[in-house]
């Protein structure tokens, strides 16, 4: 059981901790609805291995820069991190990792992705332009077109 959630936004310039968490002073925040390939390596079509997770993270970083985020707290997951829509402006965060083919949509747990992820997959974006696991923590696999 997770703890209860304040609805109150958790609003300042984040930290990227990994490629779908952020941390805004001492809140550690899951972006809601996505997942990542994380630590995992990917291979392109030439056979070349690239860290997918670090340049993920890297085009985040530089996408938000160094602009406030602004979090609006959806629920905690088991290790007690806040899962959160976070917003550059009125731009959902996750939204735009999916769009971009840096993350996918966790289908599990939110379907305002999936449209953004078949786009993204169909364009070959970001991680779905090379080969790579899912973590195994992922309900349903995908297939890559």
């Amino acid at each position: 059981m997770t703890a209860p959630v304040s609805h109150k936004p958790v609003t300042g310039i984040p930290l990227l901790a990994e490629v779908n968490a952020l941390q805004i002073g001492h809140e550690r925040i899951q972006l809601y609805g996505i997942g990542s390939p994380e630590r995992q390596s990917c291979d392109d079509d030439k056979g070349a291995r690239h860290a997918c997770a670090e340049i993920a993270t890297a085009e985040l970083r530089r996408h938000v820069g160094s602009a406030p985020v602004m979090c609006v707290p959806v629920d905690r997951d088991r290790s007690q991190r806040l899962l959160a829509k976070c917003y550059l402006n009125k731009e959902d965060l996750s939204a735009w990792m999916v769009a971009n083919g840096w993350a996918f949509a966790r289908r599990e747990f939110s379907g305002d992705y999936v449209r953004a992820e078949e786009s993204a997959r169909a364009q070959r974006l970001g991680i779905w332009g090379a080969e790579f696991m899912l973590p195994s923590h992922v309900a349903s696999p995908l297939k890559k077109t």
